[in-house]
């Protein structure tokens, strides 16, 4: 009874831990990137884990260079339910489908009081009427994107395997199934295929740093096939601070490089985000993620975000 209750206390502490908190999902949710989501994984699940995340950004850029113009004026709203666990020692799994709403939405007043907040600049949206709904596109002449209306579905399916290095790193390879509507810029019309590494630094004081460097090939791009890149590499470092057993404080970048050769930022530009909120550890099984992202490459990615993942993970014990 002795041994199983210093057992029990064990498992408890390792349950909450900054290694349950891990890295959350911070995606970028402009319209032109949702055909390529990278992946987003922690080294080495040690346990069935199910994840439900909410993501929210509203991006705003009129912009006008040559014979490119843009008008990028919508809300996008990311639903991702995932799947993850060990298969053996070495290897794991996950899976992951989103749901994608983009439309005029709701959030512009909030952004708006946000940036006034921290002294942040509006760009155009001062000009504009609030929760406006436009996705245009013009290359040389040409309407590539062209929508007023909102639109939603099935975003591409991710599926990965990862292989433990250590205890602390792993190797993974991805492939986004093309599950996505190409004609609404929900999916690329084929399949994507990528390869990161992460890795976990845990200090003594309980500080912990997760890094994840990869690169994805990219397939057809619908619509802006024609101006898609190759390939694209992105990253991610996160910093989480216990100020307790059930809080941990978290910061992390996430970027990627630009998926479209063209002069304008949302398609052209590097994007880098920077993450800011935490995790709340309910009990064994349960977390709660919050954080906030601002973009750090300007008008490259939507302005603000908001990020919420739910978290369960099978009890051991």
């Amino acid at each position: 009874m002795k041994g199983r209750t210093i057992l029990n206390i064990l498992l408890g502490m390792a349950l909450s831990s900054p290694l349950f908190a891990g890295p959350s999902m911070v995606s970028d949710l402009s319209p032109f990137s949702l055909a390529h989501p990278v992946l987003n994984m922690q080294a080495r699940p040690t346990g069935l884990e199910v994840s439900f995340d909410y993501q929210l950004a509203n991006s705003q850029y009129y912009k006008t260079l040559g014979d490119d113009s843009i008008a990028l004026d919508a809300q996008t709203e990311l639903t991702t339910f995932s799947l993850s666990a060990p298969l053996s020692d070495t290897w794991s799994y996950r899976i992951a489908a989103s749901y994608a709403d983009v439309s005029g939405g709701f959030s512009d007043s909030f952004i708006e009081s946000w940036h006034d907040t921290f002294g942040l600049p509006n760009g155009s949206r001062d000009k504009y009427a609030q929760n406006l709904m436009r996705l245009q596109y013009q290359r040389d002449g040409q309407h590539l994107i062209d929508e007023d209306e909102a639109f939603s579905g099935l975003t591409d399916t991710q599926v990965a395997l990862q292989y433990a290095l250590s205890d602390d790193s792993a190797l993974s390879v991805f492939v986004n199934v093309p599950t996505g509507d190409s004609d609404t810029l929900l999916g690329s019309g084929s399949a994507d295929m990528g390869v990161s590494w992460q890795g976990i630094y845990t200090s003594e004081s309980g500080w912990q740093t997760s890094t994840q460097v990869g690169a994805i090939a990219l397939g057809d791009t619908g619509l802006l096939e024609v101006e898609a890149h190759s390939a694209a590499a992105f990253g991610q470092v996160a910093l989480a601070w216990p100020v307790s057993e059930q809080v941990v404080l978290k910061l992390q970048v996430d970027a990627h490089t630009a998926y479209y050769d063209s002069p304008l930022s949302p398609l052209g530009k590097n994007a880098v985000m920077l993450g800011m909120g935490g995790s709340i550890l309910l009990s064994r099984q349960w977390q709660l993620d919050i954080m906030v992202s601002e973009d750090i490459a300007v008008e490259a990615s939507p302005d603000v975000g908001l990020h919420v993942r739910l978290k369960w993970r099978r009890g051991l014990g």
